[in-house]
């Protein structure tokens, strides 16, 4: 096990990075010591030998201490969500403060909230091995210090180009302010993406899509919601 794989399982102990570091560092000098006292028989020898240990100990612990003081320290959380091919793993780090973010092809089956990433697995996939690697990508990466998006800001259900009637923004209102929190909670996403002859079409994500009961949130929940709010609402539809 690497140094990278001992700190993760620490932090799975919710044991603080900084101690982690401390640890390790110390089972490093321990083991170096011991080893000194098996090749070192006579006296001067072994003196000599702890001396520039020591000189080497000492530097290593200022590169820790160093490393500590710049290094961000991460510790991740998981939570299962309504779809059994998803999870939402949580780093104590902001993951996309100003949107959300989706991937949906095979390489990139994820979608990024503000404090949260959800990772869609294949049916075939087996949770017991993807999510140890999930969790020392996660980790890495931010300990790395490197940030999540390069993006600027824009909006999440529909383009700033379009020109929207009165009836869609009390839509993208509704679905905005009292729908996609509660999906969010569930690692997913819902998206307006239009308003045409009654028919509202909306756009599943993250753990949303392939979701067992989503239909059952589409219909008894988004779709009562909204023909009690506004009555020219016939019917909700998801696209892909």
């Amino acid at each position: 096990m690497g140094m990278s794989g001992f700190l993760l399982y620490l932090a799975q102990k919710n044991i603080p990075m900084g101690t982690a570091y401390a640890v390790w560092t110390g089972v490093g000098i321990v083991g170096t010591f011991l080893v000194g006292v098996l090749l070192y028989a006579d006296h001067s020898s072994f003196v000599h030998y702890v001396g520039i240990m020591l000189i080497v100990s000492g530097i290593t612990c200022l590169n820790v201490r160093k490393g500590c003081d710049i290094k961000v320290y991460v510790f991740i959380q998981t939570e299962v969500t309504p779809n059994p091919h998803a999870i939402k793993f949580f780093p104590n780090l902001s993951v996309s403060p100003e949107q959300p973010f989706h991937f949906n092809n095979a390489e990139e089956a994820k979608s990024c909230s503000s404090d949260f990433i959800t990772i869609t697995k294949e049916e075939q996939g087996d949770w017991l091995t993807l999510k140890p690697e999930i969790l020392m990508t996660i980790m890495d990466y931010f300990t790395a210090g490197f940030p999540v998006f390069y993006y600027q800001q824009g909006k999440s259900s529909a383009s700033d180009s379009e020109e929207l009637s009165e009836i869609e923004q009390q839509i993208i209102e509704i679905i905005d302010s009292r729908v996609r929190p509660s999906v969010a909670m569930d690692g997913g996403d819902i998206i307006y993406r239009g308003f045409e002859k009654g028919i509202v079409k909306l756009e599943l994500r993250g753990a949303c899509l392939g979701c067992p009961s989503s239909t059952i949130t589409l219909k008894n929940g988004i779709e009562s919601m909204l023909k009690h709010f506004i009555p020219e609402v016939e019917a909700v539809e998801a696209i892909e």
